[in-house]
């Protein structure tokens, strides 16, 4: 009878070791898929910050925002261009104000990821006019 003792506590003792390394298992899965997501937000939001410059740069350069926009691969809906890159989408919204001294062009470029909201990041380039004496 003895012996029927002890192997049914070996038993148990050999359940709580598994439901001990069962808890820590699930708990290392939820802080790798953890660590998995966010690497995954932090690559998105470093490409899409280096896309986000060259393009400030480009449309800077560009005498005509709306035509290097769809050069660059945006698709314009309304008054919002739309670009769907690799896990992330980046918005401009173009503007220009004309004034007696020339025209102000302002762009304002927005990086999301998910849904959230990474950063926005403006761009402005002011074109001289002709100015009469």
């Amino acid at each position: 009878m003895k012996q029927n003792g002890r192997g049914n506590a070996l038993l148990v003792e050999l359940l709580i070791v598994v439901l001990f390394f069962m808890l820590a298992a699930t708990t290392l899965m939820e802080i790798f898929g953890a660590a998995k997501q966010n690497s995954s937000r932090a690559g998105a939001c470093s490409t899409a910050i280096m896309q986000a410059q060259n393009m400030v740069e480009q449309l800077y350069a560009a005498d005509d925002m709306q035509a290097g926009l769809a050069a660059l691969g945006f698709t314009q809906d309304e008054e919002t261009w739309r670009m769907d890159c690799d896990g992330y989408e980046l918005t401009v919204v173009c503007a220009d104000e004309q004034t007696a001294a020339g025209t102000l062009r302002r762009a304002e470029i927005t990086a999301r990821y998910g849904g959230e909201k990474l950063f926005t990041l403006p761009a402005t380039r002011y074109i001289p006019g002709e100015v009469s004496p």
